[in-house]
């Protein structure tokens, strides 16, 4: 686990597991918050572990750091991967704040523009919408956004590129549109 906390917008970044989150199983996370001066709260699992925690129900109750995070940010942004039939290469934009998932769905689209960016909630199956209370990402003042991968952009180095374009636009995000809203 690691944490670093600079400013009140932030990215969150749990790790299913490390072959599931591209992520949170390389120098991403620390990419994305050295570019947008975002706060940061990683899991990361080791390679050999595939243990997958439901959002709702990782507890703040039980993490001390996880807990102050959520206390000291606003918003968050939280990053997973996910694989369904169908969605090969469709991004999926949950969470409760949905001006921000606006927000973030367009810069993505012009980012990624080889891939679907759903942020209709009604086209998102439902255990990926990220609408739970207790997801951490709906704890915050602010609550935030759930941002679903698929595997095509996770796909290690055959997704370099394309996973450097989603740096940019999240931090573009962090930098620009959150510390408006």
């Amino acid at each position: 686990m690691s944490r670093r906390v600079s400013r009140k917008s932030i990215f969150l970044l749990s790790s299913r597991s490390a072959s599931i989150d591209f992520l949170c199983s390389s120098d991403r996370p620390y990419l994305f918050a050295a570019r947008s001066d975002a706060s940061l709260y990683a899991v990361r699992q080791p390679e050999e572990l595939r243990w997958h925690i439901p959002s709702a129900l990782v507890d703040p109750d039980a993490s001390p750091a996880l807990a102050a995070f959520l206390a000291h940010v606003d918003v968050v942004v939280s990053v997973h991967g996910y694989g369904r039939v169908g969605f090969h290469d469709t991004l999926l934009v949950g969470g409760q704040n949905r001006e921000l998932a606006l927000h973030a769905a367009t810069l993505l689209r012009v980012a990624l523009p080889s891939y679907a960016v759903v942020d209709d909630l009604a086209r998102i199956p439902s255990d990926l919408r990220g609408l739970h209370p207790d997801n951490p990402v709906n704890r915050p003042r602010q609550t935030g956004i759930q941002v679903e991968l698929p595997p095509r952009l996770r796909d290690g180095a055959r997704a370099a590129p394309d996973s450097d374009a989603l740096v940019t636009a999240l931090a573009s995000l962090a930098t620009t549109t959150i510390g408006a809203l």
